[in-house]
C-alpha cells in the first residue's frame, strides 16, 4: 500500500497523519476485519475515539424495520381505499381523517414508491448473496462470479426492469380508451 493510500485509509478510519498511528496498521488486520461492512459515522475533524462503526447488520435491521412499517402502512391504506371509500368517481367529495380519496391515492402511491426504493436498496445490500445463490443453485456453478461481473449483472437487471416498466406504461398510455358517452346525455 503506498503512502498516499495509507494516509487516506487512516483518515477514513478516523486517524490523522502524525497522530502516532502507523500507516501499516491496516496491513496487520485480517481481511475479514478490513472488509467487515462497517460504515464509519463521525465528522472529519473528530478524533479516532469519536468515530463510531455502524455495522452492516444494523443497517440491514433498520432498513428491514422501515420496509416492514411501510409495507403494513401500504396494506392499511390499500384496504381503506378498497373497502371504506365508495368505488370510482362516486368517492368524489368523501373524506376520511381529513384526507379525500385523491389524497389517499397519492399517499398509497408514495408509500408504494418508497417500498420499491427500499427493496432495491435491500437487493443492493444483498447482491453478492443473490449472485452466489443463483450461480450455485440455478446454474450449478461451483464458483461465484467476481464483483465486476456481479455489478454488470445488476446493472443489466436494473435496466431490464426499468425498460419493462417503461414499455408497459407506454402501451397502457397508447391503448387506453375513453368511455363511450350515450347520445341521450347530450342536449
Amino acid at each position: 500500500m503506498g503512502q498516499s493510500s495509507s494516509v487516506l485509509a487512516d483518515q477514513m478510519r478516523g486517524r490523522r497523519a502524525g497522530d502516532g498511528s502507523s500507516g501499516n496498521s491496516l496491513r496487520s488486520e485480517p481481511l475479514s476485519q478490513a472488509v467487515s461492512g462497517e460504515i464509519a459515522v463521525g465528522g472529519a475533524n473528530e478524533g479516532p475515539r469519536s468515530v463510531r462503526r455502524l455495522s452492516r447488520t444494523l443497517v440491514n435491521l433498520w432498513l428491514d424495520v422501515v420496509l416492514l412499517i411501510n409495507f403494513l402502512g401500504l396494506g392499511i391504506v390499500s384496504v381503506l381505499l378498497q373497502f371504506v371509500f365508495p368505488p370510482g368517481i362516486a368517492a368524489g367529495g368523501w373524506s376520511l381523517w381529513g384526507l379525500n380519496f385523491s389524497q389517499w391515492q397519492s399517499l398509497q402511491f408514495g408509500m408504494l414508491s418508497l417500498l420499491t426504493v427500499g427493496i432495491v436498496v435491500h437487493l443492493m445490500l444483498h447482491w453478492t448473496w443473490v449472485c452466489s445463490v443463483v450461480a450455485r443453485n440455478v446454474f450449478g456453478q461451483t464458483e461465484v462470479p467476481d464483483e465486476g461481473l456481479q455489478t454488470i449483472y445488476g446493472v443489466i437487471l436494473l435496466i431490464a426492469v426499468l425498460l419493462t416498466g417503461a414499455v408497459v406504461t407506454g402501451l397502457a398510455t397508447v391503448t387506453i380508451r375513453m368511455p363511450s358517452v350515450p347520445a341521450a346525455d347530450f342536449p
